[in-house]
């Protein structure tokens, strides 16, 4: 995509003979280079901050609950519900 604009089509194959995916490849290369940096910080930080602390963290952390429990409603549906269902219907 250029400015909203389809700039290249084919496939994958054709747009490499073509090099039109030559572009593409020094950003990738870029991009795995700054994730294998952070690898790496994150690897010295761990080893700084000790393996210990780091477990029992996790151990203190509890996991939370993405979605909460239903709960059943008890008891009947009022006229005006009914009403207004078959009102829209």
């Amino acid at each position: 995509m250029s400015e909203g604009r389809i700039a290249r089509q084919g496939t994958v194959a054709e747009l490499k003979k073509k090099g039109e995916l030559d572009f593409l490849e020094h950003e990738v290369k870029e991009i795995e280079q700054i994730v294998e940096e952070g690898d790496r910080k994150k690897a010295v930080d761990s080893d700084a901050a000790g393996g210990a602390e780091d477990e029992d963290a996790a151990k203190k952390k509890k996991a939370r609950k993405l979605v909460e429990d239903e709960i059943r409603s008890e008891g009947g549906v009022k006229w005006e519900i009914y009403k207004t269902y078959l009102k829209a219907s």
